[in-house]
């Protein structure tokens, strides 16, 4: 990307794919972790008290915009 133009970057032809591979690999994170979280399980249970703890955290602190 630095050594090119920005017009010569977005005409690369590995752009597209360098993108569409960035969007796969999101979705099979995404299903993975949607995955685990639809399964009953200890881990899921200790998952949501983390994530539950670390947004009280953040909210008492003010450290949520707007």
């Amino acid at each position: 990307a630095e050594a090119n133009t920005e017009s010569q970057f977005l005409e690369s032809p590995d752009l597209l794919d360098a993108i569409l591979k960035a969007v796969e690999n999101n979705q099979q994170a995404h299903d993975i972790l949607a995955e685990f979280f639809y399964k009953e399980t200890t881990d899921r249970q200790e998952m949501i008290g983390r994530i539950g703890a670390l947004v009280r955290q953040h909210a008492v602190e003010g450290r949520f915009p707007g």
